[in-house]
Parts: C-alpha cells; structure tokens; sequence
C-alpha cells in the first residue's frame, strides 16, 4: 500500500522528478500517475501539493527557466565583454541550448506550458527574462540606442529564438559571426 501523505520534502520531490522526467524523456511524458508511482505515493498526494498538471509545469518551467538563467550566465562569466557582444554570446549559447537540451528547450518555449507573455511588459517569475532585460539596458546605454527598448527585446528575440529552432531542427548550421553581426545591426539603427 502506498505511502499517501506523509512523505518528507514531497512538493520539492514531484517538482524535481517533474523537471528529471522533462530532461530526459520530454514533457509530454510527464503524468500524475508516473510521478505518483515513482514516488510512491498516491496520485491524490499529488494533487494536495499542486491543484494541476498545469501548476505543477508551471512550476517546472520557473525551475528550468532559472537552470537556463545560470547556464548563460556562466557562459558570460569572467568575460570582458560589452553589452553588445554579451548578448551576441548569449544568443550563441540559446542556440547551443535548443541543440543540446532539446527538451528543456522545447517545454520552456514550445509546448502549452511554455513561458507566458514573453516580453519587457510582462516581467515575472522568469530570470530569464529579468536577466536578458538587465543585458539589453546596458547595450542600450552603451549604443544609443534611439528605438523603444521593447522594440530591441522583440527583434533580438525574434531572431535569437527563430535561429535557434531552424538550427535545431537542422535546417541550418549554426554561423556564431552571423547572430554576432545580427545583434550589432539590431543596436546601431
């Protein structure tokens, strides 16, 4: 008989096995009843810590947002580097990521769950997007930039992100000079 309700540590047990299951066999594979078996719990006892599927990817999709943050982040670390260049690297690197980590990729922007309302106008839980914010507002600064900062954030991420999917569903090969002479072009309009 399954341990129902008393397990220790059992939200942050269903979320970190929630994110295991995405990483490894994509978020379509993700259920109450496999999380629940795994764990070896109910799927009641699931549902007392998180009302949804839909809350707990929810969750999920902070918690790989926030991997993602200090991945890049890690990737600008100890560079000496200017705005401009910084999200240049950062766009090499989210290309790298559609890549590598495909299925943290595609739950984080392709799937039902994926990040809501991503733009400067609607700041939330997402490092991502408080971290991107914080890079484009230096290359702003730095270039004069004479166009609304939510114009920049809408170019770069419709380039960085359309570049990214047609690199990983290999329909072109990744050009590092391209996305570096892209984001310039972006900035010095």
């Amino acid at each position: 008989m399954k341990n129902n309700y008393h397990k220790e540590n059992l939200k942050e047990n269903i979320l970190i096995l929630t994110v295991k299951i995405i990483k490894e066999e994509g978020y379509q594979s993700v259920s109450v009843r496999k999380i629940a078996n795994h764990l070896d719990v109910s799927p009641t006892a699931i549902y007392r810590h998180y009302n949804s599927l839909e809350e707990l990817f929810t969750q999920a999709i902070v918690s790989v947002s926030h991997e993602f943050t200090n991945l890049l982040k890690t990737s600008l670390k100890g560079c000496q580097i200017s705005p401009t260049q910084e999200i240049a690297t950062v766009g090499v690197c989210f290309v790298n990521y559609a890549t590598t980590s495909k299925n943290e990729f595609d739950f984080l922007f392709l799937s039902n769950y994926s990040l809501k309302n991503v733009s400067l106008n609607h700041k939330s839980d997402y490092p991502l997007i408080l971290f991107m914010d914080s890079i484009i507002n230096q290359a702003i600064k730095e270039n004069n930039f004479k166009y609304s900062k939510e114009i920049l954030f809408n170019q770069l991420w419709c380039f960085i992100f359309g570049y990214a999917v047609l690199v990983s569903k290999k329909q072109i090969e990744l050009n590092e000079e391209l996305i570096d002479a892209t984001v310039k072009s972006f900035l010095t309009r």
